[in-house]
């Protein structure tokens, strides 16, 4: 490197320039070629010899604090097409600072970043624009929320006018010691833990007997077990309420003729009892979405394998248990996280079959946000508690998003366990 003996300095890079004469330093290029001043020869780039790679020099550091690195700004020469970084480089100092080091691993590498995505928006321009209304929705219908329900939840507010009452964590401090909370929590994930494996072993039967090759009319089974999906929950919920009203009755009547009850049953007023006419509600109206999933995975394996494993003596349980079943868990491992996400965000049915009741047997935790968010006293005057309902729904999201991290890392495993059988 060449530097002025006796004087303070910092070191820059200095890079060579490919012009119409040959290769050029950047100090020729921008004047900065005096004897005393860089240290070598007017008009002479440094002895570099045949590298094309950059060489590095001395300057003088600044005395001044106020003084801007003018000459950094002129001698270091950046990647070509960055036409907007030289008038960067002008904000940047020596004192006390090593600006190489800070110029190479951080400025120049964001400068680059963004140079490249430009490139990359410029070329790609027709695929960004198709996928900018999706974009557009899931900003203001999704990430705003999201981020405006984080900002309610540090607020004591009713949902009319802006929330002015902050108080903190004070509302997540409330639903940890709510016991109705913690009921609802409790039976969201009974509902769960009952719903998903019934759901999954009645959707991978029937996606069975729908591949089989001896059942006819397999489209119509097809569309009468994926109906329900089509339907609106709600809808349903109301459909199955009023037939358990008026034909409970009757049903009734049949147990009390047969001796098989002493008094008539209130099948959705019983607290034993209506938590599983809900569950069985939401088996058969999630039923399609597993099945088709099922489905499709079995219509994938080849049918070559199970006549193979014919030819070998395997019967009809051995071809589902060692064909079948492994080929298909990487889809099993996916339904399974899509219909556990389902069941934990029910809310629908519940609502309008038993709004929580009787006496919170049925209550889920998204009918305790729904009450907490837009509570009308018997009089008509508003008690809703927004930023409160919004603090449970968070609570209840991570509780979620630690569920989903945890089936992932089950799904990766998984995959994992298969690649090295494969390679082993």
């Amino acid at each position: 490197s060449y530097s002025v003996t006796g004087v303070q300095t910092c070191a820059l890079p200095i890079y060579l320039h490919r012009t119409d004469r040959g290769l050029e330093s950047s100090a020729d290029r921008f004047g900065y070629s005096q004897t005393g001043s860089l240290g070598y020869r007017p008009g002479k780039s440094p002895k570099l010899g045949s590298s094309r790679h950059a060489s590095r020099f001395h300057l003088p550091r600044l005395e001044s604090n106020g003084e801007l690195c003018d000459i950094a700004a002129r001698v270091v020469q950046l990647s070509p097409g960055a036409k907007a970084m030289p008038k960067a480089r002008r904000f940047f100092r020596l004192n006390e600072v090593n600006y190489p080091a800070m110029w190479s691993h951080f400025v120049q590498p964001a400068f680059r970043w963004l140079h490249s995505l430009r490139k990359g928006l410029a070329k790609y321009l027709w695929a960004y624009l198709f996928i900018a209304p999706m974009l557009i929705l899931f900003l203001g219908f999704t990430l705003y929320p999201l981020l405006a329900s984080g900002y309610i939840t540090l607020y004591d507010w009713d949902g009319i006018g802006s929330p002015t009452e902050f108080v903190g964590l004070q509302n997540y401090a409330a639903i940890a010691t709510d016991p109705f909370f913690w009921n609802a929590f409790k039976n969201t994930f009974f509902y769960t833990l009952i719903v998903v494996p019934v759901q999954l072993l009645l959707a991978l039967l029937m996606a069975t007997c729908l591949n089989s090759a001896w059942l006819k009319a397999k489209s119509v089974f097809r569309f009468v077990f994926f109906s329900p999906i089509v339907t609106s929950s709600a809808i349903v919920g109301i459909i199955i309420s009023l037939s358990i009203v008026s034909v409970g009755n009757s049903f009734n009547l049949l147990l009390l003729r047969l001796g098989l009850l002493e008094k008539p049953i209130d099948w959705l007023g019983d607290p034993r009892l209506a938590m599983w006419l809900i569950i069985a509600v939401g088996i058969w109206i999630g039923l399609g979405y597993p099945i088709i999933y099922f489905l499709a995975a079995l219509q994938s394996i080849e049918p070559e394998l199970y006549d193979a494993a014919r030819l070998d003596g395997a019967n009809s349980i051995n071809l589902f248990r060692y064909i079948t079943l492994p080929l298909i868990r990487p889809v099993g491992l996916i339904v399974l996280l899509i219909t556990a996400l389902h069941s934990l965000r029910v809310f629908d049915i519940v609502q309008v079959m038993t709004k929580g009741g009787p006496f919170f047997a049925t209550d889920v935790v998204s009918t305790y946000i729904y009450r907490q968010a837009f509570y009308i006293t018997p009089a008509g005057e508003n008690a809703g508690k927004v930023g409160y309902a919004s603090a449970a729904a968070f609570f209840m999201g991570f509780l979620i998003m630690g569920i989903s991290l945890l089936q992932l890392a089950a799904v990766r495993s998984a995959a994992r366990q298969r690649i090295e059988r494969r390679n082993g």
